[in-house]
């Protein structure tokens, strides 16, 4: 979910203050390197009322280093069946932009954090979903979740969650707006699950992958199990589709056909993750 852009008139006007060059409160950059494959912070959407095989698939809404580089999702092509493989982009973000960007941080208080949730939205709206954020610096890794980011009744009574909302729309208008390249990823998560394959668009294929033994797979509930591979593998399902299913690569008493969740895992991300969430 992408929230409402609060506050996006003038988040613009700060950041066209920002890139004009001249050094001010939080141009300067601190020590990096805190974050895992240094990561500044990622941005993750949780939950909401939407089919357990979608909420396994998606990946971080946004990903940005210490050097700038901010990762997102590509526009999903309004076609049905969709592909399989989401495609993701980097946005160079200027020394101005970042300087503005730590100064949100600051004004959430996310380095005062360990894991907080504001969840006063429930009271508004339901089956929506929740905005993580996740911080790291000297001090170590802290969270900030909002339930309905961008639904507040009459605006967010927080600062911490006004400044997020401010954030995220920040973000949406330079991922939106500028120049990107293409992020290439070093390995990719597969998760497999029992697949229903569909009347009306069959897509059934043979097994993709080099490797056929599911014993050290990683089980995230009973009926879904994750692996990461060299990014390589990726080309195996190019063309696939969110409706392609793959016949399983063992006689035992499995499914005969499988669905695949297939994404490139972005910087700082476990190779499985360790739950998931339905839900608001």
């Amino acid at each position: 979910m992408r929230s409402k852009p609060l506050a996006l008139v003038a988040a613009m006007v700060v950041f066209a203050s920002a890139c004009g060059g001249a050094a001010g409160p939080g141009t300067t950059k601190p020590d990096t390197g805190w974050g895992p494959d240094g990561v500044l912070f990622r941005i993750d959407s949780e939950g909401g009322f939407a089919p357990v095989g979608w909420v396994l698939g998606r990946g971080p809404v946004y990903t940005l280093t210490d050097e700038g580089g901010l990762i997102s999702e590509g526009a999903v092509p309004a076609i049905f069946p969709g592909p399989l493989l989401p495609y993701y982009f980097v946005t160079q973000l200027t020394d101005g932009e970042m300087g503005q960007i730590r100064d949100m941080i600051d004004r959430m208080g996310l380095a005062g954090m360990v894991s907080e949730y504001d969840d006063s939205n429930t009271n508004f709206v339901t089956d929506v979903t929740t905005e993580v954020i996740t911080y790291w610096d000297a001090s170590g890794t802290h969270e900030y979740a909002v339930y309905g980011l961008g639904f507040e009744a009459g605006g967010a009574k927080s600062t911490a969650t006004r400044t997020f909302a401010e954030l995220r729309s920040v973000l949406d208008n330079i991922a939106g707006t500028r120049e990107s390249t293409p992020y290439v990823a070093e390995k990719i998560r597969v998760i497999a699950g029992e697949g229903i394959a569909n009347a009306e668009f069959t897509d059934l294929r043979d097994w993709p992958l080099p490797e056929t033994d599911f014993s050290d797979w990683v089980a995230i509930d009973e009926q879904w199990d994750c692996k990461a591979f060299d990014a390589t593998e990726l080309a195996a399902f190019e063309d696939a589709t969110q409706v392609t299913t793959w016949s399983s690569p063992t006689d035992s008493q499995g499914p005969a056909e499988l669905q695949l969740l297939v994404r490139p895992l972005q910087p700082g991300e476990d190779d499985c993750p360790s739950q998931f969430t339905l839900g608001g």
